[in-house]
């Protein structure tokens, strides 16, 4: 992968010529081969600055860039270009994870924790020099403890509202109403007491959402329930870990893009539809779990 140059500025409120939103386009997906973007899907290489392709643009900001706040505009001298060209620079010494990529998420040997490091202190540790650190300084600062508190220590109201001033930032960005990111969170986690820490390790992976698969920091083993032919059955299944629950946020927000029978969400930015839409697209086993939403989003007036 060769440097990557545009004329103007491609992503949110940019001029997005054709020629340069492709070069990002490809640049990200080639990123996507080593599992630096998951969980998002690989771009569509068309020049059309769409939703899936700012949202790839603010991912890579969030865990390559550390902006709290990305922007989803990539510049032809900005920060997020740079970043882009030194990353590219960097993955080149790495084995890639698949040519064709897969929308599983398993972890792929000798990459997990590279991306663990990648994520949990974004320009650190392997990429710790393109930040001008020296390796030394580096593995000290990734040493320092997170600053993400255990939501298990909060009150309920407490926890609401911490999550619902996450979700709102989210929503602004994707348009996910923040009081069903809000419920969801509630009845997924029970306030932030049961966020899914690992059987084995007692990794906690900050995941509010109940979502299976590999995210930014891996996985956990859990146990869950499962509603199998009208029965409740216990299981052990993985789940994705990240590295603060404001990306948990972020993380499901993608999840939601890059997966088409979440489409028709997108359709409406009403909080009860939302929730009709999401047992439609069976989110969730539970049957009453649109119900079980609205319940929440009332009872806590987020609605």
């Amino acid at each position: 992968m060769m440097e990557v140059k545009i004329v103007a500025s491609v992503g949110e409120n940019a001029k997005n010529k054709n020629g340069d939103v492709q070069a990002i386009q490809k640049a990200l997906n080639h990123l996507m081969l080593y599992n630096i973007l998951v969980p998002l899907a690989p771009l569509a290489e068309d020049g059309i600055a769409g939703r899936n392709t700012k949202l790839a643009i603010r991912q890579f900001q969030r865990v390559a860039v550390g902006m709290a706040a990305p922007d989803g505009r990539v510049d032809p001298n900005g920060k997020t270009i740079q970043k882009l060209n030194a990353v590219i620079s960097t993955a080149k010494k790495l084995p890639e994870a698949s040519k064709n990529p897969s929308h599983s998420w398993l972890p792929v040997s000798g990459i997990e924790k590279l991306l663990a490091d990648v994520y949990q202190q974004f320009n650190r540790i392997q990429y710790g020099i393109l930040a001008g650190e020296s390796a030394h300084k580096a593995q000290i600062a990734s040493a320092a403890p997170h600053p993400n508190n255990d939501f298990g220590a909060l009150s309920k109201s407490e926890f609401v509202r911490q999550v619902f001033e996450e979700a709102k930032k989210e929503e602004s960005i994707s348009k996910v109403p923040a009081a069903v990111t809000t419920a969801q969170a509630i009845l997924e986690t029970g306030f932030g007491k049961s966020v899914p820490t690992d059987l084995y390790t007692k990794k906690y992976s900050y995941n509010l959402f109940g979502i299976k698969g590999v995210g930014s920091a891996g996985s956990v083993s859990v146990y869950t329930h499962e509603v199998s032919n009208g029965k409740r059955i216990k299981i052990i299944d993985k789940f994705q870990a990240y590295h603060s629950f404001s990306e948990s946020i972020s993380g499901r927000t993608a999840f939601l893009t890059s997966n088409r029978r979440y489409k028709k969400l997108f359709e409406t930015t009403d909080p009860v539809e939302w929730a009709q839409g999401l047992q439609k697209a069976r989110y969730a086993t539970d049957p009453n779990y649109s119900k079980l939403l609205i319940s929440i989003m009332k009872s806590w007036k987020l609605i």
